[in-house]
């Protein structure tokens, strides 16, 4: 099922290790930099039970994150998952350690009624840059949520989702694709953030894209690697992918890595 919302969104799929203590605090730091408007003031638990968000002790969103109570109770997997909501942000952290072949994943989700003045925008932005620098997604988009193409199911083993209005490529595409031929990728601006590269394609994410902007960049970097426009991954069985590594988010790396099927973020 595929849905929308009045909301600009980010999303970073990673194979880092989620599981480390202090590279969840290291998340939190760069969340709490960027003001009271893109801060969460609650945190979920569970449906049910809610906590406080404090900037200045983050210590109950880390012990959430880490999860460390009930993994105890599981001999060959771990997994963690956070959500976090204030007046205008949503975000979502999931990650996991078993022996399937899945991402890691942050996802920021923000009101279009944030983005009122310019200056909003380019705060949201270097937040954005600064998670995907820190995280080191394998891929990565900055989307206008309100377009139904960007809420369709990702399968990252099989193709690369319809083009949004900010693709984030890491080392696995960079490899794939070859870095020189990205930096030149037809399209309005190309930035390197971290280890990744960006592409921003085009100049105002409030406008719907063009297709004759998304054909052109799928025929330069190789159509096999994305999904058609208007079709939904499901309908394939092959693609143009990169070699992960997933050696990071195993929980046994000498048992063989089990492979998945489609969800809508991890995957």
């Amino acid at each position: 099922m595929t849905y929308t919302s009045k909301s600009i969104g980010l999303r970073l799929n990673s194979l880092k290790n989620f599981g480390d203590l202090e590279f969840s605090k290291r998340v939190f730091e760069v969340i709490n930099k960027y003001g009271v408007n893109l801060l969460p003031n609650l945190i979920y638990e569970d449906s049910s039970h809610k906590l406080h968000y404090n900037p200045k002790d983050v210590s109950n969103a880390i012990e959430l994150w880490m999860n460390e109570k009930k993994n105890m109770q599981f001999n060959n997997y771990a997994e963690g998952n956070i959500v976090m909501e204030g007046k205008y942000v949503n975000y979502l952290i999931n990650w996991r350690k078993s022996n399937r072949a899945v991402f890691n994943f942050l996802t920021l989700s923000v009101d279009m009624e944030y983005f009122k003045a310019q200056e909003e925008f380019s705060n949201f932005i270097c937040l954005c840059k600064e998670l995907t620098t820190l995280i080191e997604p394998v891929f990565g988009e900055i989307v206008n949520e309100s377009f139904l193409e960007h809420n369709m199911p990702i399968n990252l083993k099989c193709r690369l989702p319809e083009i949004g209005w900010m693709v984030i490529f890491g080392e696995p595409y960079i490899k794939m694709f070859a870095k020189e031929k990205l930096l030149k990728t037809p399209c309005c601006k190309v930035e390197s953030v971290g280890n990744s590269i960006t592409l921003q394609i085009s100049k105002n994410i409030f406008d719907p894209i063009p297709s004759t902007d998304r054909d052109l960049i799928k025929q330069y970097l190789g159509a096999d690697a994305f999904v058609e426009s208007g079709k939904p991954v499901r309908a394939y069985k092959t693609g143009m992918t990169p070699d992960f590594d997933f050696s990071e988010v195993l929980f046994d790396k000498c048992k063989p890595i089990k492979e998945y099927g489609i969800r809508k973020m991890a995957e």
